[in-house]
């Protein structure tokens, strides 16, 4: 759509549309990093993910030692001197927490998004007396 304000005194319209197109730019640009979050997600859903951390016994044989549950113990699992499933372990606890950075990440840009949004529609509101709600991912209102 073409607003002219040329004969507008004290508006730059060149500058309006480059606001516009800088605002349509930094969402699209979130949009995509939101993608590519969701899409690394996704691909370490697949993998296992353990929330644990290390003990050696002896120095040779792994424990995976659990988070505190609900009664105040800790399960603590034997995953021995195989250095392939040592390895296996050790990978599982990196991608846990390479998942809670990433997950914690895309929920940070999706309240971003969302404020975003908000406040397009407090403009709309301000500009055009009524409100539009606007659809975020799978959110309709």
């Amino acid at each position: 759509m073409y607003v002219d304000l040329v004969d507008v005194d004290g508006f730059d319209q060149e500058k309006i549309f480059q606001t516009q197109d800088h605002i349509y730019e930094g969402l699209a640009r979130l949009a995509g990093e939101m993608k590519a979050l969701k899409a690394q997600l996704q691909e370490l859903e697949t993998l296992p993910r353990v929330n644990a951390s290390t003990w050696y016994k002896g120095g040779k044989y792994l424990y995976l030692v659990h988070p505190t549950d609900r009664d105040g113990k800790r399960k603590r699992e034997y995953v021995g001197a195989d250095e392939t499933a040592q390895a296996e372990a050790l990978a599982a606890i990196r991608r846990y927490h390479e998942y809670a950075l990433l997950k914690a990440d895309y929920n940070d840009k999706r309240l971003d998004l969302r404020g975003y949004v908000a406040d397009l529609e407090h403009l709309n509101l301000r500009l055009n007396g009524r409100q539009q709600r606007l659809p975020i991912g799978g959110d309709h209102g």
